[in-house]
């Protein structure tokens, strides 16, 4: 049957959706009143307050019943909220009902950012150079007293400190950014390659939203990328192959994937029935990618943010098929692959659920249009066998990511971007087993994200209801 359904889970559940019917639907960014139409305006400071703090919140082990469970416990071990934890307080009370609507829950946001200044413009600096560094904002979040002269900057977030302490201003801009690079040869070394890349490109990159038809111009070249392959495929599948069976889903947001709404980049989830196995997924990637480079569409190797597939065990006897429905997928099977491997050994060793993001395949790079402009595009190709879980864990948003996971933490199980399993509790010497396909033989396994939502004993949501 249903794992057990958590009621706390559910109203944080209709909580979501009550405060995205507040704010009618919109983003973090609010267009100003004199913005022309479809301008994606500036950074709404209350909304992505609540975004952060609402994640931090969700990801917290502990209850967050009493004001001290959030000063005392919470906010001191996460500084990027600030020193009085009133981001964690409103979110707290907005999950029990307290607060009622999103106008309450601004003005409790409203309280903080006169309280913590300076939390709440690096916070807010950090979350806008976040996409041009191709890292998280959170990356790297420490005591701000602590000395990074010596080491790399680990994500925006050091970022806008070493620029705070270089005299730019209280909130740095990415001209600001661009600006130090070109000038301080310090500050530059302390950057990625792909913190470089993003900068020198930010304007190609972040000045504009993608058109639709610059979306459409890459799918195209998605679909051409994997009809490249055909002859190969057929070769090894044998007359059999189903060249139209490939499936390209437009995910890296809720509302991208059914509104069509247009970011800084776009992102191509990738599966095949027959094709996707664990074995072949990153020689799918590698043919799309030669058939972007040949047709004049992939100019830059050197922004590449690197593939899921390493730091992964060997795949000692893994059968070319696992993971495509030219195998069986028994649990023997499974037993080889070696992201499943990773995740349960990392379970295993933590007593928790696992807490990374994937072990796709995947490519982040840079897409030439044919009119010549430089485009952000994310491919990734998921075995069919975990096709759900990609496909749930990629439309996002984030927070609902993270509630769920948190949820699936608290009733014994971790929920990744392939697969849901158990966590064995404490006394317990087993090793975390697949739900359902070991924890229930017999039961069908999951073929679609309502599918997934299921076994959690969650409500179904459409996308464009996941987007917090």
């Amino acid at each position: 049957g249903a794992l057990p359904t958590n009621a706390r889970a559910c109203a944080a559940l209709r909580k979501i959706v009550a405060l995205e019917a507040a704010r009618g639907g919109g983003d973090r960014k609010k267009a100003a009143a004199d913005s022309p139409p479809g301008s994606h305006g500036k950074c709404n400071t209350k909304v992505l307050m609540f975004e952060r703090a609402h994640a931090m919140t969700l990801s917290w082990p502990r209850p967050l019943r009493r004001d001290d469970d959030v000063y005392g416990g919470l906010v001191p071990a996460r500084p990027y909220m600030g020193d009085d934890g009133r981001p964690a307080r409103t979110v707290a009370r907005a999950i029990e009902g307290e607060l009622d609507s999103w106008d309450a829950c601004a003005l409790s946001l409203r309280e903080s950012s006169d309280s913590a200044p300076f939390e709440i413009e690096a916070v807010v600096a950090a979350a806008e150079l976040v996409k041009v560094f191709g890292i998280s904002a959170g990356d790297g979040v420490v005591d701000v007293t602590e000395k990074i002269e010596d080491r790399p900057l680990r994500g925006a977030y050091e970022v806008v400190q070493y620029l705070r302490a270089h005299n730019h201003s209280e909130r740095p801009t990415v001209d600001d950014a661009v600006d130090a690079m070109r000038t301080d040869d310090e500050f530059r070394r302390k950057l990625s390659r792909n913190a470089r890349a993003g900068l020198e490109r930010h304007r190609d990159f972040f000045d504009e939203p993608l058109a639709e038809s610059e979306v459409l111009e890459m799918d195209e070249a998605v679909w051409r990328g994997l009809a490249f392959q055909d002859d190969v495929w057929r070769r090894v599948i044998g007359p059999d192959y189903d060249a139209g069976a490939w499936v390209v889903e437009r995910v890296g947001g809720a509302r991208r994937r059914l509104a069509g709404d247009c970011g800084h980049d776009a992102d191509f989830l990738i599966t095949h029935p027959q094709i996707c196995s664990y074995a072949r997924i990153k020689t799918v990637l590698r043919g799309i990618l030669a058939s972007m480079a040949k047709n004049g569409n992939e100019p830059f190797h050197d922004v590449y943010f690197g593939s899921g597939q390493r730091g992964l065990p060997r795949a000692e006897d893994l059968d070319a098929d696992v993971g495509s429905v030219l195998a069986e997928n028994t649990s023997a099977q499974l037993e080889r692959v070696p992201v499943l491997r990773q995740i349960r050994s990392e379970i295993g060793a933590s007593g928790t659920g696992w807490q990374h993001w994937d072990h796709l395949a995947r490519n982040f790079g840079v897409f030439k249009t044919r009119a010549g402009r430089l485009r952000r595009v994310d491919l990734i190709v998921a075995a069919h066998f975990e096709w759900p879980f990609a496909l749930l864990s990629w439309t996002g948003g984030k927070v609902f990511n993270r509630m769920l996971r948190d949820y699936a933490n608290k009733i014994g199980c971790s929920l990744s971007a392939h697969s849901l399993m158990t966590v064995p509790g404490e006394g317990d010497p087993g090793q975390p087993r697949l739900v359902p396909l070991e924890t229930h033989p017999g039961t069908p396994y999951p073929r679609s994200e309502e599918d997934v939502l299921r076994l959690l004993g969650v409500p179904w949501l459409p996308p464009h209801l996941r987007d917090v």
